[in-house]
């Protein structure tokens, strides 16, 4: 058995065109190593599960740096690239939200938890307001 995804990536000879970072080892190191997602879920299926997860972690890592290149740059070129390819990654993260919301029996109902919990804050701070 693999100890870490080091040993997968060399099989097929990809490791330095996929390993940019240390957050990306770690991430695949979680991936590989730590796979103990939900209970009496297929191990096929708790790989996917994570690899949705840190695909959304990443995507959204992504749009937080153009932004922050957008606000940093003076040039109005460069700014609207940066904005519209931040763009494009949420609608990445879209994308993989919509397969965990398929795959992860819980995302919905934790996701809709969520939502009635930020629901009910808006709610008590228009209240006092």
């Amino acid at each position: 058995m693999k100890n870490n995804y080091l040993d997968i990536l060399k099989e097929f000879n990809v490791k330095n065109k996929i390993i940019k970072s240390k957050k990306m080892e770690y991430f695949l190191n979680e991936l590989f190593i730590n796979n103990t997602d939900i209970e009496n879920t297929p191990k096929g299926l708790k790989r996917d599960l994570q690899i949705l997860r840190l695909s959304i972690i990443a995507e959204m890592d992504a749009s937080n740096l153009y932004e922050m290149f957008a606000l940093l740059t003076d040039s109005q070129e460069l700014k609207k690239v940066l904005l519209d390819i931040s763009a494009e990654e949420k609608a990445h993260v879209g994308e993989f939200s919509k397969l965990l919301n398929k795959f992860d029996p819980n995302f919905k109902k934790n996701f809709k938890e969520g939502e009635k919990e930020v629901d009910e804050i808006i709610k008590n701070i228009n209240k006092k307001g």
